[in-house]
């Protein structure tokens, strides 16, 4: 299939996610519908979206492209994770299926008893959702620890893009190593290897220069013989 872009102009976006439309979830590349903060303004936003789940409130930086298919879309060059702003960004996050233990009922439930403080419950008072209709001690724990996975996942996915890892790397290093990735990449990235699938050397040692490993480092010398 042909695909035709044409550069119009860069620019940066606040808003929230209301639809996945497509995720590949072996490289995080995503179409998402997007709607921009105080505006009735809603638009397709394509790119390495790992972290737009439905209800996130992010910053979009990108540019404005015309796909000869699909029309108008903004494409994402980079995104972050801001806090959420409203009682609707929070109520469809909590509905989009990421959390288990919350449908569309209770989401609503929820926030209309803990409001903005929503979240600081959830993480730091989970005991007190049980203050929630249909909520019970044993369900609370689940939203709890559920809510705190994807937060992981999400702070994780994050972490590892300041060491100049692809999102499909990031998503098997993840897989590899969980919570504990981001130190094995500041110790040892050369570990990476042995454990990961289709990371040698080369990219072992251009992450290590972002993790600021010393270029005499042992593990490098010892992973470059292997190499050689």
């Amino acid at each position: 299939m042909l695909i035709s872009y044409v550069k119009i102009f860069f620019m940066e976006i606040l808003g929230t996610v209301e639809g996945v439309i497509f995720r590949n979830e072996e490289n995080g590349y995503s179409v998402i519908e997007f709607c921009e903060d105080n505006t009735d303004f809603c638009l397709v936003a394509v790119g390495n979206l790992c972290v737009a789940d439905i209800g996130e409130h992010l910053k979009l930086e990108g540019e404005w492209v015309e796909h000869k298919q699909y029309g108008k879309q903004f494409k994402v060059i980079s995104a972050m994770v801001m806090p959420k702003s409203n009682l609707r960004a929070i109520e469809n996050y909590l509905k989009g299926g990421l959390i288990k233990g919350i449908g569309e009922f209770t989401a609503k439930e929820i926030v209309k008893n803990f409001g903005l403080n929503t979240f600081s419950i959830i993480e730091n008072n989970p005991e007190k959702l049980t203050e929630v209709v249909g909520i019970g001690d044993i369900r609370a724990a689940k939203i709890d620890s559920s809510y705190m996975l994807q937060i992981e996942v999400r702070d994780v996915m994050v972490a590892l893009q300041e060491f100049d890892i692809t999102t499909n790397q990031a998503l098997k290093i993840y897989k590899n190593y969980g919570s504990n990735c981001v130190n094995v990449i500041k110790v040892n990235p050369y570990q990476l290897i042995e454990d990961i699938e289709n990371i040698g050397f080369i990219t072992a040692d251009k992450i290590a220069k972002s993790a600021g490993i010393e270029h005499e480092s042992e593990f490098r010398i010892q992973a470059g013989i292997k190499y050689i």
